[in-house]
């Protein structure tokens, strides 16, 4: 709970920060630094409770994958924004079984879970 409550105070500072000089681009920017606090803080609790730790070796192929969509986003701006999620959606997934980021045992699972 303080975590979060942390997280927050944090954000608040942040906001009250950023926004002044960059506008939104400071809200956003406050936004992912709060999820990337709210990620580690995750992390610790995921520890403490089981005492594994999050494997972070597919980090890179993820963000790598994320930019390609973005990128793909970009290039299409001004399509309908439904055709967009669609194209997003599918070019990340593409990206990530290329990039070897998710194996054929998650598709897997990902597929009979429903």
């Amino acid at each position: 709970m303080w975590a979060y409550l942390t997280t927050a105070a944090i954000s608040l500072l942040l906001n009250l920060a950023l926004i002044p000089i960059w506008s939104y681009y400071g809200a956003s920017i406050a936004s992912v630094i709060s999820e990337f606090i709210i990620m580690l803080w995750a992390m610790i609790i995921v520890h403490k409770t089981t005492g594994s730790f999050v494997n972070l070796k597919k980090l890179p192929k993820i963000i790598l994958a994320s930019g390609l969509m973005g990128l793909m986003l970009w290039l299409a701006n001004g399509l309908n924004v439904l055709i967009l999620i669609s194209l997003g959606g599918l070019v990340y997934c593409l990206s990530l079984i290329l990039l070897k980021a998710i194996d054929k045992k998650t598709i897997s699972a990902i597929i009979h879970s429903s």
